[in-house]
């Protein structure tokens, strides 16, 4: 549902705060949206052991327990790292 605005009753430099401030949202919502491409790479298991000093033993069982997102292309198994690390914060919290 759109908000209604009485221009007429607004002056002029309270219309240019609305508008300053509804651009300064529009900005914000659309600068939170964008991701930095890093944040989107695939790893490999291996790059996954180092960065959470685990063993592929370790991986493979959270994995079973859905707890650890992954992807299967062919016969390797990929992690998104963003992914990995708001899994491992739900885990945390519980």
């Amino acid at each position: 549902m759109a908000k209604v605005i009485q221009i007429e009753s607004l002056s002029v430099e309270e219309l240019k705060g609305l508008l300053v401030e509804t651009s300064s949202m529009a900005i914000q919502k659309y600068i939170s949206l964008e991701k930095p491409i890093e944040d989107e790479e695939l790893i490999i298991e291996s790059e996954l052991c180092k960065r959470l000093h685990r063993s592929k033993v370790t991986l493979s069982e959270w994995r079973k327990r859905g707890l650890l997102p992954f992807y299967r292309i062919s016969r390797k198994i990929y992690y998104n790292w963003t992914e990995v690390i708001a899994a491992l914060k739900k885990i945390e919290r519980k």
